[in-house]
Formats: structure tokens, C-alpha cells, sequence
């Protein structure tokens, strides 16, 4: 039975089932929403999921969880998972989004076991490390990772293995199977999604913070020597699956704007995660000169990041840990090798559990002063959460409030616009696309505003030759 460490065993079955329950209640909104974005033409319109021997099929077929070739990834858990749902319930959004729900629950529960042994409390009820993981639950960026089905199954997947899998590696307790059974989880949060081979990385800190210079490079090698193994087996079965390493060409066509654009991106991812404010579904950024002096101060600022977490990591110390977790965590999506999107909230599941570890080490010991300070940041997160919730029940809600979010922004518009051009809104539709159509807005969104903008005017076109005489 798992227990806080200390001079009193306690029980965690309480805290653990206490805080499922919180989680699992706080993202509850979710249940009701419906198929959104890829969630469609991925679930409800590939025909290879609900295909005889589909559950087989998604370990060697990458098109059985996106028949979309330019988004096509080596992901099998998480296509099996969909079959299994699939052929289950059918296709019924609720029990998707249980299932979401229910990961993301289980995954508070490892976070929080993950700052108990990080950071355990002094004594008493481990409040501090059970705050944390309510936090790290409650980000209103986590409601796209839980109500975005097809977008995020694999990020819930891939954190519970890899955290349960660092969890078991972190353990100093006696016991043949746990470093196996660490390399296994490893190995299914990468067939879950390959952003999972980031954790490989928190070994060698974790290992620098924990032993000093206690420890010796030949045991710390063969420790990491089996992660290293799966890692490299399955980099090459993506590789022959796939036929490419990275999902695209380089945004912006050259390394020099791809580098430019990755500033951008994740200045934003890291924004986010500090300031949870104007999130939407999409995000853009300026072209011209605007562009490059955004990545050149954004930059900047990141570098100094880095230079900083690598600063305190030197220092042995648990911030320092917790720093490098976030940090590391956000390199599959920093557009290191190119992916679909420079930035979106569902970026941020896995590098919020190290904000989450920073912060159980920042609220203890427990106090009045820090009850009130966990509590003041549950109120404002959860009432963040429930709004960003509430806007990923339906397309039209999703895009109505990422607009409303981000006016400016060029993405929302043209999302918005879809809707009441689809209705035969079409002045309404034209009015909100030419917002995309100001100089700065990139070119590609610029090119698909003045395409929006085209159909509308037929559409209109269209309805006035249709009218009777006098109508």
C-alpha cells in the first residue's frame, strides 16, 4: 500500500482517491462536449478504425489514427486505444471524453505522487504536494488536452507512462522488477506519442540533483543504457512506419524563419503556462518586420530562460530539478524538428507537472499564509478552467471564444468566419475574415481570408439571382 515517507507511515489511499475525485470533478464540464476539429474526420470518418483486426492494424499502419498523410505519426497505444473506445461504445463523444477525463484524473494522482517524492511534506498531511497536483489539474490549458480527443488522447497516454515510469526510477527501495518495469512504462509512453523521448532527459538530472557526487558515471550509464536501447528501437520502427523524421518542411521554408517562428511558438507556450489569459484554439503570429523583431527579443528573453534553469540545476537544487522538467518537457514542441503547430495549450500537459513540482516546494512547510495563497490560485485556475470548458463543448463555441479571446489574431477570425459563411451569413462571414487580411497577418492566413472573402461575394451573388422580382 503506497505511504508518505517519514517517521509515521501514512496512508495515501485517502489523498489519492480524494484528489481522482477533485479532478475527475473539476474537468467533468467536458463530458458534454462534442466532436471537435480532428476529432471527425479522424474518428467518425476513418474507415480503418472500425476495419476487421484495426486493434492489429495500429501497430504498423500510422493511418489508423489520421488518414490525413501530412499528419500522420507513429502513435499505436494511442490507436488502439481509439479502436477499443470505438468498437466499445461506439460513436458516443461521452465515453471519449470519460476516458480523457479519467486519464487526467489518474494523472493528477502521479503528480502528485511525484512531488510527495520530490518534495515531501515535513509532517502531517501531505497538503502541500496535494495542492500542487490540484493546480497542476485545474491550468486552463488542460482543458484542450482533456476535451480535444483526437488532438490529446496521445499526450494523456504518453504522460501517465513516462510519469509512472520516472516515478519507478526514482525509487531507491529495493526490488528486481521495478528498473524493468520502468523501461516498459518508457517504452509505452513513446508507442503512445513521441514526445514521450523528452523524459529520457530527467534522468541525468534527476540523477545529478539526487546523487551529487556521490555517484559514479559506469552505474549511471548502465542505469540509462536500457532507455537509450528503447528509444533507439523505436525511432527506428517510426522511421520505416513513417518514411520521415519530422511531421513537415520548416515553417517559413528556410531554417532561418523556421528558427525565427520557433521563438514565436514557444515564447507563447511558455506565456501560457505562467499567465493562463487569451487562450484559444489557435494561434498566429505577425509577418514582416514585426516578425523578426518579435523573435529576436523573444528569443532574448528565452535564452536568459535557459540560461537561468540551467543556473539553478547546477546548484543541485529541487527548483532546479523542476525548472528542467518544464523545460525539457517543452522540447518536442518547440519545433526542434518541425510539427503541426508552433503553439497551442495541449503543449503544456507534460511541462506543467514541473511547475506543479516547483510549487509544492515553494508551499511548504504548510501555513495559513500558504493555505491561503494554494487556495486563492485553485479559485482563479478553476474558474479560468471552467470557461475554457465550457467553450470546447461545440465547433461554433470553440471558435466564438477563441475570437473573443483574440480579436487580432488573424486564426481566430478565419475560423469564426467558416461558421457564418456555412449558415449563408455571408456579409457577416466576409466582415469577420477581412480582419485576417491586415498587412501583418502571415501569408498563408492572408491567402485563406482573400479565398473566404471570394466566396462570400458569390454567395451573395448567388442569393440575389436567386430572388423573385420584388422580393
Amino acid at each position: 500500500m503506497p505511504t508518505v515517507p517519514g517517521k509515521k507511515e501514512q496512508s495515501l489511499v485517502l489523498p489519492l482517491a480524494l484528489l481522482f475525485a477533485l479532478a475527475f470533478a473539476a474537468l467533468s464540464s467536458t463530458l458534454s462536449g462534442d466532436f471537435l476539429v480532428d476529432d471527425i474526420p479522424d474518428l467518425l470518418q476513418n474507415p480503418l478504425l472500425r476495419s476487421p483486426g484495426a486493434w492489429l492494424r495500429a501497430f504498423w499502419d500510422p493511418a489508423v489514427l489520421t488518414p490525413n498523410p501530412a499528419l500522420m505519426n507513429y502513435r499505436p497505444l494511442t490507436a488502439l486505444s481509439q479502436v477499443l473506445c470505438l468498437s466499445w461504445a461506439g460513436p458516443n463523444p461521452f465515453w471519449f471524453h470519460l476516458v480523457s477525463v479519467a486519464l487526467h484524473a489518474a494523472n493528477a494522482c502521479l503528480v502528485f505522487l511525484l512531488c510527495l517524492r520530490l518534495a515531501p511534506s515535513k509532517g502531517g498531511f501531505p497538503w502541500a504536494p496535494a495542492a500542487a497536483a490540484l493546480l497542476f489539474a485545474l491550468h486552463p490549458a488542460q482543458a484542450e488536452s482533456v476535451g480535444y480527443i483526437t488532438g490529446s488522447r496521445g499526450t494523456l497516454l504518453a504522460f501517465f507512462f513516462s510519469t509512472a515510469s520516472f516515478l519507478l526510477y526514482a525509487s531507491r527501495e529495493p526490488g528486481g522488477w521495478r528498473r524493468p518495469g520502468s523501461v516498459a512504462l518508457f517504452a509505452c509512453a513513446l508507442l503512445s506519442k513521441e514526445s514521450a523521448a523528452a523524459a529520457i532527459l530527467l534522468l541525468p538530472a534527476f540523477d545529478w540533483v539526487s546523487e551529487g557526487r556521490n555517484g559514479t558515471w559506469a552505474g549511471r550509464l548502465r542505469r540509462w543504457a536500457p532507455y537509450a536501447a528503447a528509444l533507439v528501437v523505436y525511432l527506428v520502427v517510426r522511421r520505416a512506419a513513417l518514411g520521415r523524421w519530422a511531421m513537415r518542411s520548416p515553417w517559413g521554408g528556410d531554417w532561418l524563419s523556421h528558427a525565427a517562428s520557433m521563438g514565436h511558438g514557444l515564447f507563447e507556450d511558455v506565456r501560457i503556462a505562467l499567465w493562463p489569459a487569451q487562450l484559444r484554439v489557435c494561434y498566429s503570429f505577425p509577418s514582416g518586420d514585426a516578425f523578426w523583431w518579435g523573435a529576436a527579443w523573444k528569443g532574448a528573453l528565452l535564452l536568459a530562460a535557459a540560461a537561468a534553469v540551467a543556473a539553478a540545476l547546477r546548484r543541485r537544487s529541487l527548483a532546479g530539478f523542476a525548472l528542467t522538467w518544464f523545460a525539457v518537457m517543452l522540447l518536442p514542441v518547440s519545433n526542434l524538428l518541425p510539427i503541426e503547430a508552433l503553439s497551442a495549450d495541449r503543449f503544456l500537459y507534460a511541462p506543467l507537472a514541473g511547475l506543479a513540482l516547483l510549487a509544492s516546494r515553494l508551499l511548504d512547510p504548510w501555513d495559513g499564509k500558504r493555505a491561503l495563497t494554494a487556495a486563492a490560485l485553485v479559485l482563479w485556475l478553476g474558474t479560468k478552467s471552467l470557461e475554457q470548458q465550457f467553450a470546447w463543448q461545440d465547433g461554433f463555441s470553440l471558435d466564438l471564444a477563441a475570437h473573443a479571446a483574440a480579436p487580432e489574431d488573424p486564426c481566430t477570425s478565419l475560423d469564426l468566419s467558416a461558421h457564418y459563411y456555412n449558415w449563408g451569413m455571408y456579409q457577416r462571414a466576409e466582415d469577420i475574415a477581412a480582419r485576417a487580411l491586415v498587412p501583418d497577418s502571415p501569408p498563408h492566413l492572408r491567402e485563406a481570408a482573400a479565398g473566404v472573402t471570394g466566396l462570400c461575394r458569390r454567395g451573395r451573388s448567388g442569393s440575389r439571382r436567386g430572388r423573385r422580382p420584388g422580393a
